[in-house]
């Protein structure tokens, strides 16, 4: 009796076996084939990092431009502003006609300005 019981215990831990190394050989087949898709897809995402590095360096490259242009503005802005307001503070210093005396600030900010070129 004791051998008969051993003998169906011995079968049912054959059939667990079976079934486990069953399913570990499928998960096996499964991550290989999925491995394998990976290995398949590198260059492509390769391909497409370089394309996105190309492209983000491209953006930089006219944000960079855009900043140079904002700053150019920024100092132009300022020459401008200084000039108005040191016209207006003669004017009002002065009290003189505005048209010539406007005429001659103009034309010596503009010499002043080819000097500095």
């Amino acid at each position: 009796m004791l051998v008969l019981f051993f003998t169906i215990i011995f079968i049912a831990e054959l059939i667990i076996a079976g079934w486990i190394i069953g399913g570990i050989a499928s998960i096996d087949k499964n991550v290989c084939a999925l491995n394998q898709e990976v290995i398949d897809f590198q260059p492509q995402i390769k391909s497409s990092l370089k394309s996105l590095q190309t492209a983000a360096n491209k953006v930089f490259t006219v944000f960079d431009c855009f900043t140079d242009f904002v700053t150019q503005k920024k100092d132009y802005c300022k020459e401008t502003f200084k000039k108005n307001l040191t016209t207006q503070i003669i004017l009002s210093v002065l009290k003189i006609y505005a048209k010539r005396l406007v005429t001659f600030i103009e034309i010596a900010f503009a010499i002043k300005k080819l000097l500095k070129k």
